[in-house]
């Protein structure tokens, strides 16, 4: 018997609801199926102990897209660079 869970079935986007800077607190933990609060307190520990939070933060607003977007930032501007 194979069970399929929904939440991996979509793409990972960052959303406008549960929006404080760019969305990525609330992706992952609309992803995990997880209380947005606590991603949040994960990246701010993690930024304290380290600066690895603000640089996991950083990466994910680069390469989770918006939802109003087809691709992420990073996408963009790789596209972006083919076009020159």
């Amino acid at each position: 018997m194979t069970t399929t869970n929904s939440n991996h079935a979509c793409p990972l986007r960052r959303t406008r609801d549960n929006r404080i800077l760019g969305g990525v607190s609330g992706a992952i933990a609309d992803r995990l199926d997880v209380d947005v609060n606590t991603i949040r307190i994960a990246f701010a520990v993690l930024s304290v102990l380290g600066g690895g939070g603000a640089l996991l933060y950083a990466a994910g607003w680069l390469l989770i897209p918006d939802e109003a977007a087809e691709a992420s930032i990073a996408e963009d501007f790789v596209k972006g660079l083919g076009r020159h």
